[in-house]
C-alpha cells in the first residue's frame, strides 16, 4: 500500500481526496523445489516460476481531518502470462489396481494470472513533510493453465515399466496465493516552489508483517497411455499424485519508493509520477517450502481534494 500526497492537503481542517492512478508493474512469483510425505505416497516437486509486465489501475480515498487521515486504496492487476515447467516424482502404494510405483510427470504450463489488492490506513501528519501511517493489507493472486506437450512415466517396485502410467498428460492447473497482515511506514516530502516546479519530492518507506498461503490443485487429468488407452485420472489419484498440501509461510518485508507529486493550474488538482517496489520472501512453516513474490511498479496518477 501507497500513501504519496502533498502536504497541502493539509490546508483546511477537513478534507477529503479520491485518487485514480494506472501504470506498469513487473511481477513475480516464485516457490521453491521441495518433498512431502502423505499416509499414502512420498512426494516431491520442482520449483514453479511465473513472471510478467502487467497493466494495473488503482484507486484511493483519502479523509484528512486536520493532520489525522484515513486511507483505502484497491489495486487490480491485468491478466499476464508466462510459460514453465513443472517435474514432479512420487512412489506411491497399490492404488484402484495400479501396482505400487515410482511416477515422473514433466508438465509444460503456459499459465495466465491475475491480481487484486487492498488495504485501510490510518496516519498522522508529524510536520508538513513527515507524516508516519499504520494499516492492514490483502493481495491475492491466482493462476490458471493448462498442461501442455506434459508427460508421465513409470515403474513398478520391481523396476517393470508400468504401461498404465507411461504416456502423454493433459489437464488443467489452478494456483492461488494470497497473503495478509499488518504494515507500518513513513513519507517524507521535499517541496519545491520554483518556476515550473511546483510540488513535492516524496520518499516512502513501509515495512510489512505477512501471513500468506498457497493453494495447487490439478483437476480434469486425462492420461493417454502407450498401451493405447486414454482415461481420466480418479480424483484421489490426482491427490495422491499430484496435488500438495496446502502451503504456509510468514515474512517480514520491506517496501519503498520515491514519486514526484505536482500541482497544477487547477485549485485543488495533483499529478503523480512515481516507482515503488518490494520483495516478499516467506518462510515456509514446517511442510511447507518457502516462497516469495516481487514487484516493481512504475505508476501515473490523478487526485482532488475537496
Amino acid at each position: 500500500m501507497w500513501i504519496f500526497f502533498a502536504p497541502q492537503a493539509f490546508a483546511t481542517e477537513f478534507s477529503l481526496r479520491p485518487r485514480f492512478n494506472t501504470g506498469f508493474q513487473f511481477y513475480e512469483y516464485s516457490q521453491n523445489a521441495f518433498s512431502f510425505s502423505s499416509s499414502r505416497s512420498s512426494n516431491s516437486t520442482s520449483e514453479i516460476n511465473f513472471s510478467d509486465f502487467v497493466p494495473f489501475v488503482s484507486g484511493g480515498l483519502t479523509f484528512f481531518v486536520d493532520r489525522f487521515f484515513v486511507d483505502a486504496f484497491v489495486q487490480y492487476s491485468f491478466e499476464g502470462q508466462d510459460s514453465s515447467r513443472i517435474i514432479n516424482n512420487n512412489r506411491i502404494p497399490a492404488i484402484n489396481g495400479i501396482p505400487a510405483s515410482s511416477i515422473k510427470s514433466t508438465v509444460n504450463v503456459n499459465p495466465t494470472f491475475d491480481r487484486l489488492e487492498y488495504s485501510f490506513s490510518v496516519g498522522y501528519a508529524v510536520t508538513d513533510q513527515f507524516v508516519v501511517y499504520a494499516g492492514y493489507k490483502n493481495a491475492n493472486t491466482q493462476l490458471h493453465t493448462a498442461l501442455t506437450k506434459s508427460r508421465i512415466s513409470s515403474v513398478t517396485e520391481t523396476g517393470v515399466p508400468n504401461p498404465l502410467l507411461n504416456g502423454t498428460l493433459s489437464g488443467n492447473l489452478d494456483l492461488n496465493y494470497e497473503y495478509d497482515g499488518a504494515f507500518i511506514g513513513g513519507t517524507y516530502s521535499f517541496n519545491f516552489d520554483q518556476g515550473f516546479l511546483k510540488g513535492a519530492l516524496t520518499t516512502n518507506i513501509a515495512i510489512a508483517f505477512m501471513n500468506g498461503t498457497v493453494d495447487v490443485e490439478y483437476n480434469d487429468i486425462l492420461i493417454k497411455n502407450e498401451a493405447g488407452f486414454t482415461f481420466n485420472v480418479d480424483k484421489s489419484l490426482i491427490d495422491t499424485i499430484y496435488n500438495l498440501p496446502r502451503l504456509e509461510g510468514d515474512t517480514v518485508g520491506v517496501s519503498a519508493g520515491v514519486s514526484w507529486n505536482g500541482l497544477t493550474v487547477i485549485d485543488g488538482l495533483t499529478y503523480l509520477v512515481g516507482i515503488n517496489g518490494y520483495h516478499y520472501a516467506f518462510d515456509g512453516s514446517k511442510n511447507s517450502p518457502d516462497f516469495s513474490e516481487t514487484v516493481v511498479r512504475v505508476d501515473f496518477g490523478i487526485a482532488y481534494t475537496f
